[in-house]
């Protein structure tokens, strides 16, 4: 029998050593540990292996079974929302000893993490090397080929992040489709309360394709570019300002980027916004800070200036049917329509050449020119890293005011860590599925209860809408 299919058999988990069994652990996700309870719940498990098992996954189920009781979390989200102001003597006695109880429980029980981290895929490599290293010391055809097993199916092990650029989502999806409750009747003239809905319905369908236990998509949500807006009205005023050429957005797309974050969050969804920053702000802060947690990352914009994060790792891929789909392979010859741009030089060519789209001006072209030809190709690639390449900038140019602005709003800005955060929670798939089916006709099965909740949200929206 095995303890992982096709993967870990009962032979070579009873000769494990208990250490790399628990490495194994260590480097399970949610996939490869519904099979490990599968094993553990099977009344044909060896009772000597499913308790070495039991034993090597304990720490990892505890923290699960922590995280997902009811009452401990209850108790968190009240905990959470307790201020200085919520201590006083009008809440009562009891109450106060329940808070006490609950915060002695959380910070004494060793199962009370923050989240369960994704599986680095740095830490899966350097687990099959010692089980190389353990196999190549016993003589045993089995374990040979687990070996084996584990470097084929080792994708299941590790994480893909997705970061969709939600805005874009919002502006490709269809113009005509609406969500309806009713109509108000005034002077008996009678109006239809409903909003377009056609944004939302893209993104659900887009989620819908890649949501699984092995995939974590977090939503980047723009914020006002405050900064971004102070460097061009201080350097250039004479511009019209950043982003300052572009046509009013039509109402129907404000209004659903405007509520998309309540229409995400509805769904317990790993969404972030930061006031002052845009989206291509947020993923490159994230792919900087979480890249090497996931064996694959995958950026769903066609925001150029992201361009420069693709590796061996990173992706860029298009949302709609525009955008283009930008790997280490074609770089060179997909950035720049018609062009050749040699790797991670685009933010130096947008420099040289300004950003008609964003409404960036050039840089001054004998700083920018000398800065190309005293910089050697065979250090093209360390472009990719902005904080160099801003060094290199800044030393060539001799801090010149106009070339480092042009720089600083090309460039994306980067967060601060501790003011991002990807969290571990369940994504809520039945509310998806009544999403799915009320904004885009798919045949989808969900409960009751996520029809009461997902009308309720949908008809608050409408509600704004009416009042507006």
């Amino acid at each position: 029998m095995d303890v992982v299919e096709l993967i870990l058999s009962e032979d070579v988990a009873r000769v494990m050593p208990l250490e790399l069994l628990k490495g194994l652990a260590d480097v399970t996700n949610d996939t490869v540990m519904l099979a490990v309870k599968k094993y553990l719940q099977s009344a044909n498990a060896d009772t000597e292996v499913r308790n070495k098992v039991l034993m090597a996954y304990s720490d990892k189920i505890n923290i699960e079974e922590f995280l997902a009781d009811e009452k401990i979390k209850d108790t968190m989200y009240e905990l959470n929302a307790i201020t200085y102001d919520s201590i006083s003597p009008l809440v009562g006695l009891e109450k106060l000893r329940g808070w006490a109880d609950g915060i002695e429980l959380i910070i004494n029980s060793p199962y009370a993490v923050p989240y369960i981290s994704p599986i680095k895929a740095v830490d899966m490599r350097s687990y099959i090397q010692e089980v190389q290293s353990w196999a190549e010391s016993i003589s045993d055809p089995d374990i040979k080929k687990f070996v084996k097993n584990l470097k084929t199916y080792s994708f299941l092990f590790v994480m893909v992040l997705r970061l969709f650029d939600v805005s874009q989502f919002i502006h490709s999806g269809s113009k005509s489709l609406m969500w309806a409750d009713g109509v108000v009747e005034e002077a008996e003239i009678y109006t239809p309360r409903e909003i377009s809905v056609g944004g939302l319905a893209y993104l659900i369908e887009e989620i819908k394709r890649y949501v699984n236990p092995e995939t974590d998509i977090v939503f980047c949500l723009d914020g006002i570019p405050l900064k971004k807006r102070e460097i061009m009205d201080t350097v250039f005023p004479e511009w019209g300002g950043y982003k300052g050429q572009r046509p009013q957005k039509r109402p129907e797309i404000s209004f659903q980027r405007d509520i998309v974050q309540e229409f995400l969050e509805s769904m317990n969804a790993n969404v972030i916004h930061r006031s002052g920053y845009e989206a291509d702000d947020i993923i490159a802060s994230i792919v900087r800070y979480y890249k090497d947690s996931y064996d694959k990352v995958y950026i769903h914009s066609r925001d150029s200036d992201l361009y420069y994060l693709v590796d061996s790792k990173v992706e860029c891929v298009p949302v709609g049917r525009s955008g283009k789909h930008v790997t280490l392979t074609n770089w060179e010859t997909t950035v720049c329509a018609g062009k050749v741009i040699k790797y991670n030089t685009l933010t130096l060519s947008k420099m040289l050449h300004g950003e008609r789209g964003d409404n960036i001006p050039a840089a001054p072209a004998d700083i920018m020119l000398e800065i190309m030809n005293k910089w050697p190709e065979d250090k093209y690639a360390v472009c990719g890293d902005n904080d160099v390449l801003e060094q290199v900038i800044r030393t060539y140019s001799k801090n010149d005011k106009k070339t480092v602005a042009v720089m600083q709003l090309i460039m994306p800005l980067i967060i601060p860590e501790d003011e991002l955060y990807i969290h571990g929670e369940e994504f809520d798939s039945d509310l998806l599925n009544f999403y799915l089916h009320s904004l885009s006709g798919e045949a989808t099965v969900y409960s009751y209860a996520s029809k009461e909740k997902g009308t309720e949200v949908l008809n608050g929206f409408v509600n704004k809408w009416m009042e507006m």
